[in-house]
């Protein structure tokens, strides 16, 4: 919840308050135990940009994927993953929230095989919405096939987020709860007044 809805909740905003102090307590709750042994630094994915891609638009992107907090096993899997790739003049960023007994499993397996095929969409050059939206659920439907993880990934999943640049224009996808802000830099002429 946002702070600005709980904040004019009213009465809700207690409960809320009461909630976020609950999850960042650490006790001697057996829950915890291990919790000494955990660290951000876990699995961390990086990226500094890729190279092939020049954009008038884009002068720098990245992204770092840290596993989250999970006091009742510290060693889980990191299930997120991003994907910063660039086809011909098209910049394809994505990021995967997996989640579930076996959420990196699915997102991962679409960090594999996604970008190539949205890249290779016969309208990805000129309908990027349905090449989004097409190649997303072809994606789906291989996973749900696949013999290695068709039955490992029933109850487990990821939410997802993508954005296509290309020139001047941004193409975004989102499945559940993620979401992607651009951000703009004015240039210094701009900034004197």
């Amino acid at each position: 919840l946002p702070m600005a809805a709980a904040s004019s909740a009213g009465s809700t905003n207690s409960q809320v308050n009461k909630a976020r102090k609950r999850l960042s307590i650490v006790s001697a709750n057996t829950l915890a135990d291990g919790l000494s042994h955990a660290t951000i630094e876990d699995e961390a994915q990086q990226s500094e940009g890729v190279s092939g891609f020049e954009s008038p638009f884009v002068s720098i992107y990245g992204g770092k994927s840290v596993k989250g907090y999970a006091p009742y096993n510290p060693s889980k899997a990191n299930q997120d993953c991003f994907i910063a790739q660039s086809y011909d003049q098209s910049l394809i960023l994505c990021v995967m929230d997996g989640h579930g007994e076996n959420g990196e499993i699915v997102s991962g397996f679409l960090k594999e095989i996604w970008p190539d095929l949205l890249a290779s969409h016969p309208e990805f050059y000129t309908d990027v919405p349905t090449a989004l939206r097409d190649s997303i659920a072809t994606a789906e439907q291989e996973l749900l096939k696949h013999k290695d993880y068709s039955k490992m990934v029933d109850f487990s999943g990821t939410t997802f987020v993508a954005a296509v640049v290309r020139d001047d224009d941004m193409w975004v996808a989102n499945i559940g709860d993620l979401r992607i802000t651009k951000a703009t830099r004015r240039s210094e002429e701009h900034t004197s007044e």
